[in-house]
């Protein structure tokens, strides 16, 4: 049975697939300078995605969009930044309007932010030493740049199932543009 594709549809413009939808996003966050405002055709295009897929749509556009840009994000990764016209401004992920997340998967992010300070303490004591226990993740970013993390799916996994909350504890691994995951 062949696989089913995903069609999505933005600002008039179809997607045959997520993938294709995903190319156009990445064409426009690196075809643009940090901190660059995007033009107005990019910036209706990227709010009518937040509007008809992000999962916390109105919380993101507020009380409507002013711009866009590509920013450095706090992980030194590139992401989309929006500013209201209120002033107020945030961060915003294409990839979560595209593939809308599960419970799961915000859960398992939550866990990582909560530590996150103490992760980046760990990993710069680590590499000054180059030690990298069992259980870690080393990350190498295309900026040459390396990190370790600990794995979270242990702890995160470990909680849900205490809690009994029902949430898939498959082991989650990921790859993007900007890193390249490798387990150790």
């Amino acid at each position: 049975m062949a696989k089913s594709r995903i069609q999505m549809i933005v600002d008039g413009e179809v997607f045959p697939s997520k993938k294709k939808l995903t190319e156009r996003c990445q064409q426009i966050l690196h075809g643009f300078k940090i901190n660059e405002t995007l033009p107005e055709a990019e910036t209706r295009f990227l709010t009518s995605l937040i509007e008809s897929y992000h999962p916390e749509a109105a919380l993101k556009i507020g009380c409507g969009v002013r711009r866009m840009w590509p920013g450095l994000n706090e992980y030194g990764g590139v992401g989309f930044y929006l500013e209201r016209h209120d002033g107020s401004s945030t961060d915003w992920s294409f990839m979560k309007s595209i593939n809308n997340p599960s419970k799961w998967h915000d859960f398992h992010a939550a866990c990582r932010n909560a530590i996150m300070d103490q992760t980046i303490s760990f990993s710069r004591y680590s590499l000054e030493r180059r030690e990298f226990p069992v259980n870690q993740v080393l990350i190498a970013s295309q900026q040459r740049r390396w990190q370790v993390i600990p794995r979270m799916p242990l702890p995160a996994e470990a909680f849900v199932r205490l809690h009994d909350l029902g949430f898939s504890t498959d082991p989650i691994s990921f790859h993007d543009d900007e890193h390249i995951v490798l387990v150790i």
